[in-house]
């Protein structure tokens, strides 16, 4: 079991199929879900992923909490889709 003061903290974007797949096999592990944010814009997408895995999910990069800074950040989406995502994080 993790120890929640340790774990690093995670901003996972995209919490589609690659991204929940990803987050399920990390609380299999132990991460604790206050050590993750997840950004996915889908609504529904993001309601489920919130529901069954007990982490903050939001829409967008601007509706994180400014005082999270986190330690890893992972990018889960779709080849295609990253000159989209990835300028916010710059």
């Amino acid at each position: 079991m993790s120890d929640p003061a340790r774990d690093p903290r995670l901003l996972l974007v995209g919490g589609g199929k690659m991204g929940g797949a990803l987050l399920a096999g990390w609380r299999d592990r132990g991460l604790a879900p206050d050590s993750v944010r997840v950004v996915e814009p889908d609504p529904a997408t993001g309601a489920a992923l919130g529901a069954a895995s007990g982490v903050a999910v939001v829409a967008a990069p601007d509706d994180l909490d400014r005082d999270f800074a986190p330690d890893v950040v992972v990018l889960a989406v779709k080849p295609q889709a990253m000159d989209a995502v990835v300028p916010p994080y710059a």
